[in-house]
């Protein structure tokens, strides 16, 4: 027979310091993805831009080259 584990109970003061704690670890996580975010948009224009910048080169050299 194996023992149904208790759910932990904790006075009022550790209860509010846990939630306290979750609450800015959930904060931080929050964070850290929009800035995952932001960074990945961020590469993902300058390639974007780099890439219009390729075609466009090469589009001016074959104008030229049909001059």
């Amino acid at each position: 027979m194996v023992p149904f584990p208790r759910k932990r109970t904790y006075p009022a003061e550790y209860t509010e310091v846990i939630a306290a704690i979750e609450e800015r670890h959930k904060q931080e996580l929050e964070r850290l993805s929009q800035e995952l975010r932001i960074g990945l948009q961020t590469e993902a224009t300058a390639k974007a831009e780099e890439q219009v910048q390729e075609q466009i080169q090469s589009l001016q050299q074959l104008f030229k080259q049909q001059k």
